[in-house]
């Protein structure tokens, strides 16, 4: 069984029944994991969200991976895409492609609030939705990542 903090467990336990989220926990990983819809033609995500002894992370999963030839590119969209985001970040895996959104929490001496509760979940399924579309052209040699992200923001 994995050592977490079952009071920061509750909070976030507690947030989803409030705000009716649907999600799955697991006891033994100290896990929660659920789904999200998005508006990008990535359709939804699928999110974990981790609870560790003083801190929880979330992740939000990008629905595909980057083929190893356009790897290169894909860490130059999420590069482009971080410079500059103050809560969280993207990231990828060079040994499969696997891209994802992570959202840390330090709770040391405190237990997370609603409010952080809500936006450890809402940013990670946001950013996804903002950068998917441009980050699927990069990974179908559409764009480059200069112009996916360019477009991204200045829209």
């Amino acid at each position: 069984m994995a050592d977490y903090s079952r009071e920061i467990a509750s909070c976030i336990e507690k947030f989803f029944i409030e705000d009716d989220w649907k999600y799955k926990f697991d006891a033994e990983k100290g896990m929660f994991t659920l789904g999200v819809n998005l508006k990008c033609k990535l359709g939804d995500t699928q999110m974990r969200v981790r609870v560790g002894t003083d801190y929880f992370y979330t992740l939000a999963y990008v629905k595909m991976n980057a083929s190893e030839d356009v790897r290169h590119e894909a860490a130059e969209f999420i590069t482009r895409a971080n410079y500059g985001l103050k809560n969280g970040n993207f990231e990828m895996d060079f040994n499969d492609g696997e891209l994802r959104y992570k959202s840390y929490n330090n709770c040391d001496g405190i237990l997370p609030s609603e409010a952080i509760i809500r936006d450890s979940l809402v940013i990670p399924a946001l950013m996804i939705d903002r950068y998917g579309d441009g980050l699927i052209s990069v990974l179908f040699g559409m764009q480059s990542p200069k112009d996916a992200i360019e477009a991204i923001e200045n829209n």
